[in-house]
């Protein structure tokens, strides 16, 4: 069955992983995802739903101790001489 208004390549599955990241990337538990996709196995539900850059970064700033968070990077304000160092300049 073909639809006009569904391009060629879109398929029922592109559908289900994209509501699966969706959820995910919005708040709802990888678990709760799996149980609402059927899986028994929550390494398959690992497979559809990524976690979005905005969830990572929000991870790494809760493990990363408040003092390394307060230093400056290396290279702010040296950014000429570490590109030089790389050979980018």
């Amino acid at each position: 069955l073909l639809l006009p208004t569904i391009p060629r390549g879109v398929h029922p599955h592109m559908f289900r992983r994209s509501k699966a990241t969706y959820l995910y990337q919005h708040g709802m538990a990888l678990e709760q995802v799996s149980t609402l996709l059927g899986h028994s196995q929550l390494e398959t539900t690992r497979c559809y739903a990524k976690p979005s850059l905005q969830q990572l970064r929000t991870v790494i700033e809760k493990i990363t101790p408040k003092s390394d968070q307060d230093q400056q990077p290396l290279w702010q304000g040296r950014e000429d001489e570490i590109a030089r160092r790389l050979g980018l300049r």
